[in-house]
């Protein structure tokens, strides 16, 4: 296993730690629409109320194959992506939304590429059934708000990201 199941903020590594113009950005659920069937993902900082910004962690139970299931743990609706570079993830009921194969939208795989100056592990995040990587939009990563989509794979940070233990 490449992280251990568990509850995460997980953070961008697009910013780099010591920007002080920049405070860190966090994969948030949208709290206007946490209640309805689905509801899109963006990128904030972290405000008084946390739990749009954390995500539960948890082995999908195909240890062949080592996917995660990424849950709000505000709604306990699951991460789930379309196959189009720039679209949007959205939160969903398990399973809701199944591939014609075996695989869910909502199955992820977590993979450590390298551990940073600091010593933080560093992270891709790539859907199973699209093998699309989640990424924050180049020309808004420093933004309240910023777009959080899936798109094929990059070589820059913005689809680099750490899990940042939370409780």
């Amino acid at each position: 296993m490449d992280i251990s199941e568990g509850t995460y903020y997980i953070k961008t590594a697009a910013i780099n730690p010591t920007r002080t113009d920049y405070p860190a950005r966090y994969l948030d659920l949208s709290w206007s629409c946490k209640d309805e069937p689905t509801c899109k993902t963006q990128m904030w900082t972290l405000g008084s109320t946390t739990s749009n910004n954390k995500w539960i962690i948890k082995n999908a139970g195909l240890p062949l194959v080592g996917g995660y299931t990424i849950a709000s743990k505000a709604n306990s609706k699951f991460l789930a992506c379309g196959s189009d570079n720039g679209e949007v993830p959205w939160v969903e009921k398990r399973e809701e939304r199944l591939t014609h194969f075996w695989r869910p939208y909502q199955e992820w795989k977590v993979k450590k590429i390298k551990t940073d100056s600091y010593g933080n592990a560093v992270y891709k995040i790539y859907n199973m059934a699209t093998g699309k990587y989640l990424d924050v939009k180049d020309d808004c990563v420093g933004e309240k708000g910023c777009k959080v989509q899936v798109w094929s794979v990059k070589d820059n940070d913005t689809q680099e990201w750490y899990f940042v233990k939370a409780n």
